[in-house]
């Protein structure tokens, strides 16, 4: 049968899934670093799982570039 890997950011989330899970998944038995049912495996990792980076527009848009039919280059 095939499990599905749920990985959270950190131990207490993971905590958190399980707890949210059980009621329609069962118990799931604790492992040193794992929690286990027959459908899930739930476990953590240490640190950001994702990491958003701001978008900076560069001074002048590319040509061809969608934001390029709103920048004007008409000189004062």
């Amino acid at each position: 049968m095939t499990k599905t890997l749920i990985i959270a950011e950190k131990p207490s989330v993971a905590q958190d899934i399980v707890r949210a899970l059980t009621p329609v998944a069962g118990k799931f038995d604790k492992q040193a670093d794992h929690f286990e049912n027959d459908r899930y495996v739930v476990t953590s990792a240490v640190g950001h799982l994702v990491e958003i980076k701001a978008w900076r527009p560069s001074t002048r848009p590319s040509r061809g570039s969608p934001r390029s039919s709103s920048w004007s280059s008409a000189r004062t």
